[in-house]
């Protein structure tokens, strides 16, 4: 799975089945826009230059239409742009990027949508299971996590959603573990940067 499609899964409740609420659009935006980022670098389409600036390397499609239309966007821009830049960017042209993102995700039989009841169910739930599972062994048992991990730590981080899965207790005792396994992942810099900064406006 992409990096976007694991946030999606751990924003959708278990038990109620509704979608985790953010602390705010803009949040949200940011964190999603950053799961694409890594999807992207993780997929050979991008670079980051000196840890900073955005470099297109590979324009060919992903056949994931959210994942090309961003692809898209950066190759459109013809010079390099800072992380900042695209985080900024990138959701005032795509939008309503979660929304679609589930739509895409109910289209390819990885989760559902009871209208009725207004509830999502996750098709394979053992493979959210495994992800957290992988998550909680790697904030609290202190194994070392593999990159994937730290990048699904960074955007989960930001937009609240880990609350679902760590008691009030749990997430001050383990806040400080993420936020060292996650220190030097530029994109959470970036998104962190960005909501302090408008925290503070």
């Amino acid at each position: 799975m992409s990096i976007l499609e694991d946030l999606v899964f751990l924003s959708i409740n278990d038990y109620t089945g509704e979608i985790f609420a953010a602390p705010s659009k803009r949040v949200l935006s940011l964190c999603m826009i950053g799961a694409t980022l890594y999807d992207l670098r993780n997929a050979s389409r991008i670079d980051f230059i000196e840890g900073k600036e955005v470099s297109m390397i590979d324009t060919s499609q992903m056949e994931f239409p959210i994942l090309d239309e961003i692809v898209t966007k950066i190759a459109e821009a013809g010079k390099q742009h800072s992380i900042k830049y695209w985080l900024l960017t990138l959701p005032v042209v795509i939008k309503k990027i979660r929304k679609r993102t589930m739509q895409l995700l109910i289209e390819a039989g990885k989760i559902a949508y009871d209208e009725q009841s207004g509830r999502f169910t996750i098709i394979h739930p053992e493979e959210k299971q495994e992800l957290l599972d992988i998550l909680k062994q790697s904030i609290i048992m202190d194994r070392e996590p593999n990159p994937r991990v730290i990048q699904v730590l960074s955007v989960a981080r930001w937009c609240g959603v880990l609350k679902l899965y760590f008691s009030k207790k749990e997430r001050r005792e383990y806040k400080k573990k993420v936020d060292a396994l996650i220190i030097n992942e530029r994109i959470q810099k970036n998104i962190h940067q960005i909501i302090s900064q408008t925290s503070s406006s």
